[in-house]
């Protein structure tokens, strides 16, 4: 079954954000989320991942309201990584990746805890900063530890909101092939929000373009990024040619 999103509706006071939004994701899946500033990207985010509560409508993870799932249970199903994390104290690499062991520990960790850390550390090339301050890591190195604090959880799911900002071209590269891969090789169902369209195109596996807090379009991100849609939900005039990562988008000017 997946994650399932139900008739969703959601507004902040008087203003609507969600309109009726229903999609289904499969595990193994990279879902891009994608739209215009003001679309309910984020929103749609958060309220899969049960931080906002919908006026209507309901997000099942198996078949089950993920909003009637323990916090404790739910983050051992779902991992988070936000838009940009602010880190203020000292704290080294290790034990902020080990506070994703968090739903696991009762009073102290134990040696499976430090051996999951050890591993993700090692699969995000990060064990030779592990007792660095993530205060001092560049933006590129602290976005993958927090990665790495989601995976610590052992998800079955992971949302990432606006992954890439602010990170150089090489980071984005190495962040989307990571997450790609867990998709892919370990079966996990990996949901992003994006900006860039380019790289949208090239590391999902399906495409949600919303506008105005529904969804316009959806599927594979040759149907969805096509010159028809980009005009009409983000009033640009735009060339799209099949490429070798997906489509390839080149934009001429306001429509």
């Amino acid at each position: 079954m997946g994650l399932e999103v139900d008739s969703l509706y959601f507004h902040y006071r008087d203003r609507p954000v969600l309109q009726g939004v229903t999609c289904s994701m499969q595990p193994g899946e990279v879902i891009g989320i994608i739209g215009p500033n003001g679309a309910g990207k984020s929103t749609l985010l958060k309220c899969m991942l049960a931080l906002l509560k919908p006026q209507r409508g309901q997000v099942r993870w198996e078949g089950i309201d993920i909003r009637s799932i323990g916090r404790k249970r739910r983050a051992t199903l779902q991992g988070y990584v936000p838009q940009q994390a602010i880190v203020t104290f000292r704290v080294p690499v290790m034990e902020m990746v080990l506070l994703g062991r968090k739903p696991y520990i009762r009073f102290a960790p134990r040696a499976r805890d430090f051996a999951v850390v050890e591993s993700i550390l090692h699969y995000l090339n990060l064990h030779e900063m592990a007792h660095r301050p993530v205060i001092e890591l560049s933006g590129g190195e602290r976005q993958k530890v927090m990665l790495a604090r989601a995976l610590a959880q052992e998800p079955a799911a992971l949302f990432l909101d606006e992954p890439t900002a602010a990170l150089d071209i090489a980071h984005q590269l190495e962040v989307l092939s990571l997450v790609q891969k867990l998709a892919h090789d370990q079966g996990k169902l990996v949901v992003l929000v994006l900006h860039d369209l380019a790289l949208a195109a090239r590391f999902s596996d399906r495409l949600l373009l919303m506008e105005q807090g529904r969804i316009f379009a959806s599927g594979l991100p040759s149907s969805v990024l096509t010159t028809d849609n980009l005009r009409r939900v983000y009033g640009v005039e735009a060339e799209v040619r099949p490429g070798r990562f997906g489509p390839e988008i080149t934009v001429i000017g306001l429509a």
